[in-house]
């Protein structure tokens, strides 16, 4: 079919489903709608062409422990004004990034794998906020991260790792904040900051990129505390 697999709409709607199989769509997998709350527990989402999950303004989606493999253009889409939450979630070869998260939109993601995706681990443009605890992003053809155009994006604990391409890629008035991270064996450099960008990293560990362990271009800015870069 071409629509979406399920669509939640209205401020009154909240849905749980539970092991629900959405594959082979034409359109998005979920879209949630006009304040709509919708929990999604070990769903799978599998080569939905329009996207696995969407969430729209004022909206809410929770994924927890689900799988979304081989949807496109993005995994989890979090649109102007939408919240999205996914715990122990396992994003892998998705056509574009695994998750992107546009102007006013709100994502956390806590134990979460986005990996061996085609575009971007997370893209937060726009003025989106994202916290990321305990992730691992790897194996991605673009940056495992992309922060631009006043997007905010805080990773604790996380690793990115074995790109093929930049780790963290930030810039464009984006603001980004590791700690406790680790960005080892990327194809580029592990983080590079680009005119506009600001990124901090505390106790964090660069190591064994295949180039840089940070690179900051002209009217980037970086912060370094207690951190070690080495084997780059």
């Amino acid at each position: 079919h071409r629509g979406p697999g399920l669509v939640a709409t209205g401020r009154n709607t909240r849905r749980t489903g539970l092991d629900s199989l959405i594959q082979k769509s034409e359109g998005v997998g979920i879209s949630v709608r006009e304040g709509a709350q919708v929990t999604v527990e070990a769903g799978q989402f599998v080569e939905c062409k329009g996207g696995g999950v969407e969430v729209q303004g004022g909206s809410l989606v929770h994924l927890k422990s689900c799988r979304l493999q081989k949807c496109g253009p993005a995994g989890l889409l979090v649109l102007e004004n939408g919240q999205a939450q996914a715990d122990d979630t396992d994003f892998s070869e998705i056509e574009g990034s695994a998750v992107h998260v546009l102007k006013g939109g709100t994502l956390q993601l806590r134990q979460c794998r986005l990996r061996d995706g085609l575009g971007m681990g997370l893209s937060v443009v726009g003025g989106g906020t994202a916290t990321l605890e305990g992730c691992a992003i790897s194996g991605n053809t673009h940056p495992g991260v992309r922060i631009l155009k006043g997007a905010t994006v805080v990773l604790r604990g996380c690793r990115l790792h074995d790109g093929k391409s930049l780790g963290v890629l930030c810039g464009e008035e984006g603001q980004g904040l590791m700690e406790q991270c680790e960005l080892y064996g990327n194809a580029l450099s592990g983080a590079r900051v680009e005119r506009g960008g600001s990124l901090a990293l505390v106790r964090c560990v660069g190591r064994d990129g295949q180039d840089t362990g940070l690179m900051v271009l002209e009217a980037g800015q970086a912060t370094l505390e207690e951190c070690v870069v080495h084997r780059n």
